[in-house]
């Protein structure tokens, strides 16, 4: 796999998390167990970052294909904590045959933890799986690479739309990608039309 960036090799965002979310929307839906809330990480606003980057890009070549694409206002790198910050992003996941985009997201602020691969979206987040027409948007996720779960807060709503036939809107989204399955643990609603 070659990789190009246009900043060093260790700020990196992970694209397997978007990878998975196509998984997500591909499944149907079932009940998951029930998981701790998970504060998000804070960021001591007197605590300078290691390298700031403006303008972050970051592209990803498999067999001569690009496979994922993120551009970002702004990425900021806190090595002793090993996370890093990105501000105001856009990404693309391809393809690995087609090269085709298969699924795009903002998000306004994404922190990525280096050690464990976990990935932390605050403010706003919206991922499109363009194939499937389906496509989720939230205040606040994250994303657990060791249990390949996503976890929304219990007070935050969370949007699932599948094309026009499925609409949910709920707090406390949380997604076992293994299983193939999503659900909400508080004050879901919602609409399936069924032809």
């Amino acid at each position: 796999m070659r990789q190009r960036y246009s900043v060093p090799r260790p700020v990196c965002a992970r694209p397997v998390f978007v990878f998975l979310l196509i998984v997500m929307f591909g499944c149907i839906l079932s009940g998951c167990s029930i998981g701790d809330d998970v504060e998000p990480e804070q960021l001591d606003t007197k605590e300078m970052p290691d390298i700031v980057f403006s303008n972050f890009a970051r592209e990803e070549v498999e067999n001569g294909k690009v496979v994922f694409t993120a551009k970002a206002e702004k990425a900021e790198r806190y090595q002793d904590r090993g996370i890093l910050v990105v501000t105001k992003m856009q990404f693309e996941m391809r393809g690995r045959d087609s090269g085709k985009p298969i699924a795009k997201g903002d998000a306004d602020k994404a922190i990525y933890h280096e050690d464990s691969g976990d990935i932390e979206f605050q403010d706003y987040v919206q991922i499109r799986v363009l194939d499937e027409d389906a496509s989720f948007e939230g205040k606040q996720l994250r994303y657990k690479a060791a249990s390949e779960t996503i976890e929304g807060a219990m007070e935050d709503p969370v949007i699932a739309k599948v094309g026009k036939d499925l609409f949910f809107y709920g707090s406390g989204f949380f997604a076992d990608l293994q299983a193939e399955a999503f659900s909400f643990r508080n004050g879901v609603q919602g609409t399936l039309f069924q032809e």
